[in-house]
């Protein structure tokens, strides 16, 4: 399922391009897109051919950060996959109930300097985790309509991002 986290606004189609939905985006409340994306699970959970314990979150980017917030305060979710998101407060950490798999670009140095203390702390709570850093791609390497495309590291990364949900979303 992929929401539209530009919905209660008229959703994504309502903006003329890139530039408006993120202005837009960073005036809605994180905690009202986190709630959106809890409200996902919550709805995929109550359909009768999906297992509901077998529910995975993953986002890009601003959706990596609402992803990081999801796996820190949803233990309902049974793996999540956070490409390039903020790192979640550290304070959180400690509840976290779900295992992530971070990726991350080597040259993104916004997002990455909040990883060496994220990792500090998941190791510190002995929270299941795996960082992964894609040298010499940059931040959104994963969007093939942008200028930071990087196919190698976008593919080797869905494939990481695809064995993570097996190990942790089938059965054992």
């Amino acid at each position: 399922m992929a929401i539209d986290m530009l919905s209660r606004q008229g959703g994504a189609d309502a903006f003329a391009d890139g530039n408006d939905m993120r202005a837009a985006l960073s005036r809605i409340p994180q905690d009202q897109v986190v709630y959106d994306g809890n409200a996902a699970v919550k709805f995929l959970q109550s359909l009768p051919y999906v297992r509901n314990d077998r529910v995975g979150a993953t986002g890009f980017c601003f959706g990596g950060s609402i992803v990081w917030q999801m796996a820190v305060g949803n233990p309902e979710l049974r793996a999540a996959v956070p490409f390039y998101g903020s790192a979640p407060s550290l304070d959180d950490v400690a509840g976290m109930q779900v295992p992530v798999l971070g990726i991350y670009a080597g040259e993104d140095s916004r997002i990455n300097a909040g990883v060496p203390a994220l990792e500090a702390e998941l190791i510190a709570q002995n929270k299941e985790h795996k960082f992964i850093t894609y040298p010499g791609a940059n931040h959104a390497f994963f969007n093939d309509t942008g200028s930071r495309y990087n196919p190698q590291a976008a593919e080797s990364a869905w494939m990481e991002a695809l064995d993570w949900f097996e190990d942790h979303l089938m059965d054992t």
